[in-house]
């Protein structure tokens, strides 16, 4: 891996973070405005497919041509990723009706130990204390 790998990724990373954590401000609003999570969590998923489909469109046509998928696999991935990220949006939209969003944002970073149990490499022990101090962090939020 390149340093100048690095630094995108790291850039595009940060990208990441600054419209997750500007996304649930939004969300709050319209439910505040009086939009149930179900309308609310519609429209967000509605909206990101057409923001998608636009991208495709604009940067990447080829991947539209599904004819050369000659499996099931990827696409059976890509759905259940799909089915768990709209799951956990409305989670995180009920979430968002009952406490701060301060609070909702910590807990999501809590997935950092899912992602470490479910990697498919070797995980030092730095990743895992660093994945450690964050939940230890959220939970200190709580109280």
């Amino acid at each position: 891996m390149s340093f100048r790998d690095i630094v995108h990724g790291s850039v595009f990373g940060l990208g990441t973070a600054l419209a997750f954590s500007i996304s649930p401000v939004f969300v709050r609003l319209g439910l505040a405005e009086g939009h149930t999570v179900h309308i609310a969590l519609t429209v967000g998923v509605t909206a990101a497919f057409l923001a998608y489909l636009i991208i495709l469109l604009l940067f990447d046509r080829p991947s539209l041509d599904l004819r050369p998928v000659t499996r099931a696999g990827p696409i059976g991935w890509e759905l259940a990723a799909a089915v768990s990220i709209v799951t956990g949006s409305w989670l995180r939209y009920l979430a968002m009706t009952l406490v701060p969003l301060a609070v909702v944002s910590a807990l999501g970073r809590v997935n950092i130990l899912v992602i470490l149990l479910l990697a498919r490499r070797e995980v030092t022990w730095r990743v895992w204390l660093g994945g450690g101090l964050i939940v230890a962090g959220t939970l200190c939020m709580q109280f």
